[in-house]
């Protein structure tokens, strides 16, 4: 009885491994193809550092409180952030992407920066010489004062419709379906603009007021006329 309990002690306390100068055991870690000790040391992909407790920047060990992290690189400046692979002071800096700027809170149009009260930034295009109220018509800023734009292109005069690929003048034209035609009512039968006050749409053609629509022409000679 006294042998089995000794044998037993001895291969529970193998996979320990007790700290020189303390009443403390470990159970052995491994970091990696090493042995490491969790209760002192930081595992952090492969490598072993010293103290435990750290966060870990790629392999290297680092403490956050003191230093930060940016693309697998420790860089030593409490309070930073990263600006790609850069530590920065948001509160001194501004990071438009990847690019830094002595300047706190900028305006970024992209990776570059820009002043709002005189220019503008359009899809990552910077305009300049802008007034307030000008738009952006894709890249591109401008007054709607003197200017229309329709699907991402600039044209003049102010005030005109978009249509599909075209622009038209509201007052004498008008958009059916993706097509310019002329105003001739408030609504629109196919591609053609009617008035329903006096006309009527009838698949797709606009007939007088009076006219009755049955429908399909074809499905009407079929159905009642073709024995």
């Amino acid at each position: 009885m006294e042998k089995k309990y000794i044998f037993m002690v001895i291969i529970i306390f193998s996979e320990f491994t007790v700290i020189p100068g303390a009443l403390r055991v470990y159970k052995k870690m491994k970091c990696e193809s090493n042995d490491y000790n969790p209760i002192r040391q930081t595992c952090c992909n492969g490598v072993v550092s010293t103290p435990a407790g750290l966060s870990c920047c790629s392999t290297q060990a680092y403490n956050p409180k003191l230093s930060v992290c940016c693309q697998g690189v420790v860089h030593s400046k409490n309070g930073s952030s990263c600006c790609k692979d850069q530590a920065y002071y948001p509160i001194l800096e501004t990071c438009c992407i990847d690019a830094l700027y002595p300047v706190r809170d900028g305006y970024c149009c992209g990776n570059n920066i820009y002043d709002p009260t005189t220019e503008k930034c359009c899809e990552g295009s910077i305009n300049q010489n802008v007034e307030p109220e000008y738009k952006c018509c894709a890249d591109k800023a401008y007054s709607q004062a003197s200017e229309t734009c329709c699907f991402g292109k600039l044209f003049s005069p102010e005030g005109l419709g978009c249509c599909g690929d075209q622009t038209y003048i509201p007052q004498d034209e008008t958009c059916c379906n993706g097509t310019v035609t002329e105003l001739s009512g408030s609504s629109c039968c196919g591609k053609l603009s009617y008035d329903p006050a006096d006309q009527t749409c009838c698949n797709g053609a606009v007939k007088e007021a009076n006219f009755v629509c049955f429908g399909n022409t074809q499905e009407i000679i079929s159905k009642y006329f073709v024995k």
